[in-house]
């Protein structure tokens, strides 16, 4: 099939205009990086992880045109950095061990934390603990990093909660809570574990990541989990402000904005000042603080209203500013109707038996509504 000129003209500058936007929205920081991936902020040195060439190197954002400095060679894939002190911790998941270096010395040696290990990746810090995930052992770990020999705790494993690992990739702890993601497209019921003040565990199924997800970073500008999602090649954002349901044991979230920004590759992102650094291979850039909260998308509860309510019939949706997807659950938790909706549209309730039900949007809120 032909497309007329002036037709696939329009479609050029539509696409040129979509892209310009998100090329223009970031700033590339630095060239000449080797397969980044990792990385991670201390002050304003911003450490990196390059796997290919085995070793970690670090940047100062202050400069005008910042230098790659190397820190440490000698490494076998690093993976994921995390930072304890002054000691960096690196998980080398070719050489199946996590290391760790003395970041204030300027030569610093490697010292072996844990061998043996089967791709580890992830890697968190909790008070005295190091919690890190084994990709190819479907499994999460933790150790005592002040015994001068720790012994590992195996903490979560497909075994003991099936379904709930696949290919875990990156860990994430924010405030007393523990967020993994699964690099697998067999599982999208992803599992978040309390840490305890007395360091005892909690495991329940808080955040629904989509599956297939790669990379967790926390922004504490606007308390939000941000991953990149490799299906849509984008960043996307879970906001811990506003839990769309209780597990039976911990807050349940879902995914507020979709696309906060495009653009593949994403190998490891973390947030300064609510600025956000991606690290793609090649290079780093930077998107603003501005650009990522300008995305942010206004779906709040005071816009949107559900009524009447209760009903017997129907019920209307107003405040909606495109078509969303909704689901609607018993007070059990069972799904009983889902569809697709527009602002002022109605949804039959009318098969519904007398009773309190929640209706969600699979990019929002959760709202209660009675059929009598």
């Amino acid at each position: 099939m032909k497309i007329p000129l002036l037709k696939f003209k329009f479609i050029l500058l539509f696409y040129f205009v979509l892209t310009s936007i998100n090329v223009s929205s970031q700033e590339t920081i630095v060239y000449g990086l080797n397969d980044s991936k990792g990385i991670l902020f201390s002050g304003n040195y911003l450490y990196i992880a390059e796997e290919s060439d085995n070793k970690i190197v670090k940047i100062n954002i202050n400069e005008t045109n910042p230098q790659i400095v190397d820190v440490v060679t000698g490494l076998n894939g690093p993976k994921k950095l995390a930072l304890n002190g002054d000691y960096l911790y690196i998980s080398e998941s070719i050489g199946g061990k996590i290391s760790k270096i003395d970041i204030t010395q300027t030569n610093p040696s490697i010292e072996n934390v844990l061998t043996g290990l089967n791709n580890p990746v992830g890697l968190a810090f909790k008070r005295d603990y190091l919690y890190f995930s084994e990709s190819e052992s479907d499994k999460i770990s933790r150790i005592n990093i002040t015994q001068s020999t720790p012994s590992i705790e195996v903490i979560l494993t497909q075994e003991s909660h099936p379904n709930s690992l696949n290919n875990p990739y990156d860990l994430l702890i924010v405030d007393n809570i523990l967020y993994i993601n699964n690099f697998d497209e067999r599982t999208d019921h992803y599992h978040q574990i309390t840490i305890n003040e007395d360091e005892s565990l909690q495991v329940s199924s808080g955040i629904s990541f989509p599956f297939y997800t790669l990379n967790l970073a926390y922004n504490n500008i606007d308390n939000s989990i941000y991953f990149f999602w490799p299906p849509y090649d984008a960043i996307s954002r879970i906001d811990l402000n506003n839990p769309t349901g209780d597990s039976g044991n911990g807050s349940t979230y879902t995914i507020i904005d979709e696309h906060v920004v495009w653009g593949y590759p994403v190998y490891g992102m973390a947030f300064k000042d609510g600025d956000l650094y991606v690290s793609k291979g090649e290079t780093i850039v930077k998107y603003s603080s501005s650009t990522i909260l300008s995305t942010h998308t206004d779906f709040s509860k005071s816009s949107i209203k559900v009524y009447p309510n209760p009903s017997n019939d129907y019920i209307s949706i107003s405040g909606l500013v495109k078509e969303e997807n909704y689901k609607i659950f018993d007070i059990l938790g069972k799904e009983l109707a889902n569809g697709k909706i527009n602002d002022q549209e109605k949804i039959n309730i009318q098969n519904l038996t007398n009773g309190l039900y929640h209706l969600q949007f699979k990019y929002g809120n959760n709202f209660r509504f009675i059929k009598n």
